[in-house]
C-alpha cells in the first residue's frame, strides 16, 4: 500500500516538471530564435519478487519471474534544433539562419555565449549588439556615414558611403556549431553556454561546408514551438480532471417552503431564491407553474406538482431541490387613507360636491381591510349611504382593475359642529348633519337627494349658512312593526346577506329590538335601520 502511494507520487512530480517545461515552452511561444525543450523521462529501480529463471519445482523454473517497478523520474531535458518559422521585418540588421549554426556574442563577463535569435542594433559607438547589449562576435562597427548595409548570405557586411558606388566590406558574421546542440545549456536572454555534453564549438562562415547554414537579411526566426503539440500534452493532464470536475454533483439550489409572486402567473423565477445563477432566473422566468392566489389568499403547490410542470426541462429539474411543500401569496399591500379620500373627494365631484381642506382628522374605519396587489388597483366609490342616526357617511369601494377583491365598505364620520367645514360647494358651502326622510321613513338614497346629505352643499348656499344644523327633536316613528315580518341585512367583513325575520316588539330609528329567525327560530337582537329593515352583526347572533 505505501509502496504504491510512493510510485505515484514520483510519476506525480515527474509530471508537474513535464508541465512546468510545456508552460514556460508555451510562454516562449512568441520569443525570436528560442528553442524549445523536450524531457526525457526514465524509469525507476525494480524490485525482484520472483527471479527469472529460478526453481518453481524441482522440474520447472519460472520463465519471466516477478518484478516490481518503483515509479518513473525526468531523466534529461534536451534543446529542440528543428528550425523555426520565419517572420519578414524589413530591418536591415535582423538576421536569420536558415540551416545549423548559432551567432557568437560575447557576454559582460567576457564568456562567449551562443543564440539563434538574429534581432541586433547598433549601440552608441556603432558596434552591431544584441538588444540586451551583447556585441556580436567577431565585432563588426558601421561608419556613422553609411548610407546602406547589406549582409550578404556568407554573413559578409558591406556599407555604401555618400559619393561612392562601390560598397564595402566591414566585416563578417561568424557560425557556430556543436558537436551535440541539445546539450547546450540554457541561460536566460535566448543566450545559450556549452557544456561537457555538447563539446566544443566549432567557428566557421556562413555556408562553409562544415554544414552551417547560411544568412537571410531582414528577417527573424521565431521560435520553433509547435503550439498545437504544446497544448496537447496539456490536455492529457487537464481534460481528466475537467471531466471529473463535470461529472462531480453540483451542490443543487433549494427553494424556499414560502415564496410572493406579482402578477397573475406563478413562474418559477418567482421562487428562486436571490442568489440563484441568472441563466436560472432567466430560464425560469419563462417556466409558468399555474395562476397566482387571490389578494390576501394563498396557494399550495406540492413537490409533485412543481416536478409535474418541470418534466420537460430535466436540465433544470436536476438543479433544483424543491421542498414537500410550497406556499405562494400574492405581493399586496393595504389601501392607504390617502387613497380612499380621494374617491370619495371624485365622487362628490361628479355630485357638484367638494371636501376642501384637510382630509378628516380621523381616518375611516374599514368593515375590512382591503389588501391589492396592483399599484393602480382602479378604486372607486360604487355609492355612499347617509347614516342619519350614526352621523357617519358610507361608502362601497371597489377595485376595478382587481376584480377578484370583494367589494368592501369604509365609512367616515361627520365632524363635531365645533369642527369647522367638511363639506362645501364650489360656492364655499359647509355641510349640514341631518337627512331628510323619503315618504316611507328610510333615509333617501344618493339618486334621491345626495344633496340633503349635505345641506347647503349645492352651489348657491350663502356661507353664513354652511354650518351643522342640531337634530331637531321629534317624536319617535315606528319603523317596525310587532309580527310584521321586516327585511334583515346581515354584514360581515366579506359578505352581505338578507333575511327574513319576525319582530317580537315594535321599533322605531335607531333602536334594538328582539326579532326570531323563521328558519331556525333562534331569537337575537336586531337594530332599525328604516322602515321595515333591520340590520345586525352576525357573530352577535
Amino acid at each position: 500500500m505505501f509502496r504504491a502511494l510512493y510510485t505515484a507520487a514520483g510519476g506525480m512530480i515527474a509530471q508537474q516538471y513535464n508541465l512546468d517545461n510545456v508552460a514556460n515552452n508555451l510562454a516562449n511561444a512568441s520569443t525570436a530564435g528560442f528553442r524549445g525543450r523536450r524531457l526525457q523521462f526514465e524509469d525507476l529501480l525494480f524490485q525482484d519478487l520472483v527471479t527469472p529463471g529460478a526453481a518453481a519445482t524441482q522440474q520447472t523454473n519460472f520463465s519471466s519471474g516477478l518484478r516490481s517497478g518503483l515509479g518513473t523520474r525526468t531523466a534529461t531535458s534536451e534543446v529542440l534544433q528543428t528550425q523555426g518559422d520565419a517572420a519578414n521585418t524589413g530591418n536591415p540588421l535582423d538576421l536569420m539562419i536558415q540551416g545549423q549554426g548559432f551567432f557568437q556574442v560575447r557576454q559582460a563577463d567576457g564568456q562567449i555565449a551562443y543564440t539563434r535569435s538574429g534581432f541586433f542594433q547598433l549601440d552608441q559607438q556603432r558596434n552591431i549588439v544584441t538588444a540586451a547589449g551583447n556585441p556580436l562576435q567577431p565585432s563588426i562597427t558601421i561608419p556613422s556615414n553609411a548610407q546602406t548595409i547589406t549582409v550578404g548570405a556568407d554573413g559578409t557586411v558591406s556599407i555604401t558611403l555618400p559619393g561612392q558606388q562601390q560598397s564595402q566590406q566591414v566585416g563578417i558574421v561568424q557560425l557556430a556549431t556543436f558537436p551535440n546542440p541539445g546539450g547546450l545549456q540554457s541561460v536566460g536572454q535566448n543566450l545559450l553556454t556549452p557544456t561537457t555534453a555538447s563539446g566544443e564549438p566549432v567557428v566557421g562562415n556562413p555556408g562553409d561546408a562544415g554544414g552551417l547554414g547560411t544568412l537571410q537579411q531582414g528577417t527573424l526566426e521565431q521560435s520553433n514551438i509547435d503550439v498545437v503539440q504544446e497544448f496537447a500534452v496539456v490536455a492529457l493532464f487537464l481534460v481528466p480532471s475537467l471531466m471529473g470536475a463535470a461529472s462531480s454533483p453540483q451542490p443543487r439550489i433549494r427553494i424556499p417552503k414560502f415564496a410572493e409572486v406579482q402578477g397573475e402567473t406563478i413562474r418559477l423565477s418567482d421562487l428562486l431564491p436571490p442568489d440563484a445563477p441568472a441563466d436560472l432566473e432567466q430560464m425560469g422566468a419563462r417556466i409558468a407553474l399555474g395562476d397566482s392566489p387571490d389578494p390576501a389568499c394563498q396557494r399550495v403547490l406540492s413537490k409533485d406538482q412543481i416536478e409535474l410542470q418541470l418534466r420537460e426541462f430535466p436540465s433544470i429539474w436536476e438543479r433544483l431541490e424543491l421542498p414537500e411543500r410550497l406556499i405562494v401569496s400574492s405581493k399586496q399591500r393595504r389601501l392607504s387613507p390617502d387613497e380612499i379620500w380621494t374617491v370619495i373627494e371624485s365622487f362628490l365631484a361628479a355630485e357638484g360636491l367638494s371636501a376642501t381642506g384637510a382630509a378628516p382628522q380621523r381616518l375611516p374605519s374599514y368593515q375590512a381591510t382591503v389588501v391589492v396587489t396592483k399599484q393602480d388597483p382602479g378604486l372607486v366609490v360604487k355609492r355612499m349611504e347617509p347614516d342619519r342616526v350614526r352621523r357617519q357617511i358610507r361608502s362601497l369601494l371597489w377595485t376595478s382593475n382587481e376584480p377578484q377583491v370583494l367589494p368592501s365598505y369604509v365609512t367616515v364620520e361627520e365632524p363635531p359642529r365645533t369642527a369647522g367645514r367638511l363639506w362645501s360647494s364650489h360656492a364655499d358651502a359647509g355641510p349640514a348633519a341631518n337627512l331628510p326622510l323619503n315618504s316611507e321613513g328610510l333615509p333617501k338614497t344618493e339618486e334621491e337627494s345626495f344633496a340633503g346629505l349635505l345641506i347647503g352643499s349645492r352651489s348657491g348656499v350663502p356661507a353664513d349658512k354652511a354650518r351643522f344644523t342640531p337634530p331637531v327633536a321629534s317624536p319617535a316613528i315606528i319603523l317596525v312593526t310587532k309580527g310584521k315580518p321586516p327585511k334583515l341585512v346581515v354584514e360581515t367583513q366579506t359578505l352581505r346577506m338578507t333575511a327574513l325575520v319576525t319582530p317580537l316588539e315594535p321599533g322605531a330609528q335607531g333602536q334594538v329590538i328582539r326579532v326570531r329567525n323563521l328558519d331556525t327560530q333562534r331569537v337575537f337582537k336586531a337594530e332599525v335601520v328604516g322602515k321595515g329593515l333591520l340590520q345586525a352583526e352576525l357573530a352577535g347572533e
